[in-house]
């Protein structure tokens, strides 16, 4: 089964259930309701990937993993009572993270008939990777309000459509093979988030954890990501 249909069959289920569950939520509420427009802004912070192909912990690399990200968004919330049921669809931005690292090209070589010093990284057998990766897309789920005092806690759940990019640069440092060359990619992936958050009239203050943003493989990308975020929620 080719990516592109995987893809869509997991959005459409993935929307089709977060919509099924919003329903059964809305379904036992009041039917009075808020409508709030939402924006956020803050830092997310990207989970180092596993070794692979282009990052090999034992030779000298280097990441930056945290960048500036933003939420902007609409909810729907049910009025009435200590605790409200609602709905928040939102667009996000992860920021932008790199990496810079030395790795053997070819992983099977890392263990085999290559002459590869990791102490001077001498040898036939090295590249520099050094690559940008954006992550961003759209959230779709529902959410839970409850009067605590003067604040309101919250906490949600759901599918995050996510578009991701990485540029990429290869140059090759070896004796026997020269060059660079300069690829960038796009993947669409689907995957699930979490979140909590407090909200004081209208200031807001929230955290989320997104699922495995790996889309174009281990090597390509960072994995799971966790913003906070601070901002406005403005009932229209």
């Amino acid at each position: 089964m080719s990516p592109r249909i995987v893809f869509w069959f997991t959005f459409i289920a993935t929307l089709a259930f977060s919509a099924f569950v919003c329903v059964l939520f809305l379904a036992a509420s009041p039917a009075r309701a808020e409508f709030r427009f939402e924006a956020n802004t803050g830092v997310a912070k990207h989970d180092k990937r596993k070794d692979g192909l282009w990052y090999q912990s034992e030779y000298p690399n280097e990441h930056h993993l945290a960048d500036a990200a933003y939420q902007l968004g609409a909810s729907w919330f049910t009025t009435g009572g200590p605790t409200r049921y609602g709905i928040r669809a939102a667009y996000v931005h992860l920021g932008r993270i790199s990496s810079n690292s030395l790795a053997i090209v070819n992983e099977y070589d890392r263990g085999h008939n290559m002459p590869c010093v990791a102490a001077t990284l001498n040898g036939d057998c090295f590249a520099r990777y050094q690559q940008v990766t954006e992550n961003r897309g759209w959230s779709f789920g529902p959410v839970i309000e409850h009067d605590a005092g003067p604040v309101v806690l919250s906490a949600e759940i759901g599918p995050f459509f996510g578009k991701q990019t990485v540029i990429a640069h290869v140059e090759h440092i070896t004796a026997s093979e020269q060059g660079a060359v300069d690829v960038t990619n796009q993947w669409t992936f689907t995957n699930w988030f979490a979140g909590a958050g407090i909200r004081y009239e209208y200031l807001t203050l929230n955290t989320r954890w997104y699922q495995n943003l790996a889309a174009g493989g281990g090597w390509m990308g960072p994995r799971h990501a966790y913003t906070v975020l601070a901002g406005l929620s403005i009932p229209f």
